[in-house]
């Protein structure tokens, strides 16, 4: 393979920005010659990378990799942000470890006026879910908060759940109501890696062709937004919705 072959398989693989002017803007630009023949010459040794995530790696085995790099047993890069640390974790928790633990989860969600235990049982479940979703090789559920009423903290909640995993906020979105948006918009996402996507304050009946397709599969084909490319794609991320009285088609 020659330097242009490299050059097109990194375009295609990645979007490519170069800081420039005092400000630093980025700028879209090509992949550099330098890139694709550092590339070409290490290929033999270029590990896979299946995506970039904010929060410390968990293993099949219960271990947890807290360190910045790359993670060959999960083939992710644990990008952790400058400065941060964690708090050691025993390899073998007590009962107390645990109690302190939950506690801790409690603490997080006490004033959410939920409904019953269900509901916040199933809130645990999507923060675990978010946390393994890279363990995980089958489709997962798309996560509802719903409510009666605005102001409750529907929200909030899908926030708590990014801040754990990135250390801040999600990016809020609207669910697209033509089924070609909703379409483009979740190849989108995927492509940009997004490990977890909300989309918030849900006011019709969520019935979609491209969401049932979304979370029966572990994989995804489809377009990206202003473009005519297919692309087939990893999909691991997890789904949010809010909404109040939302209802299912």
């Amino acid at each position: 393979m020659k330097v242009p072959h490299m050059r097109l398989i990194l375009a295609q693989s990645a979007e490519w920005r170069r800081a420039m002017g005092k400000e630093g803007a980025l700028v879209a630009v090509d992949p550099p010659d330098k890139v694709a023949e550092s590339v070409l010459i290490a290929e033999s040794d270029m590990p896979p990378l299946r995506a970039i995530v904010e929060a410390p790696i968990i293993h099949h085995d219960g271990s947890i990799r807290f360190e910045h790099g790359y993670d060959r047993a999960t083939r992710l890069m644990h990008w952790a942000t400058h400065g941060v640390t964690y708090p050691e974790i025993p390899d073998a928790p007590t009962a107390a470890d645990v109690a302190a633990a939950v506690a801790l989860i409690d603490e997080m969600i006490a004033d959410f006026p939920f409904e019953a235990q269900a509901d916040k049982a199933n809130w645990v479940g999507l923060l675990i879910t978010a946390m393994i979703r890279h363990l995980i090789d089958a489709p997962v559920p798309v996560a509802i908060i719903d409510a009666p009423m605005p102001g409750t903290g529907k929200t909030l909640l899908a926030e708590l759940v990014s801040i754990v995993m990135t250390g801040r906020t999600a990016a809020l979105a609207g669910m697209p109501r033509s089924e070609e948006e909703l379409e483009k918009r979740i190849t989108t996402q995927l492509h940009a890696g997004a490990s977890l996507v909300v989309w918030d304050n849900i006011e019709a009946t969520v019935r979609s062709e491209s969401l049932t397709r979304l979370v029966t599969s572990t994989t995804w084909e489809g377009r990206l937004l202003g473009s005519t490319t297919q692309l087939i794609l990893d999909a691991r991320a997890t789904w949010v919705l809010t909404g109040n009285n939302v209802t299912l088609g």
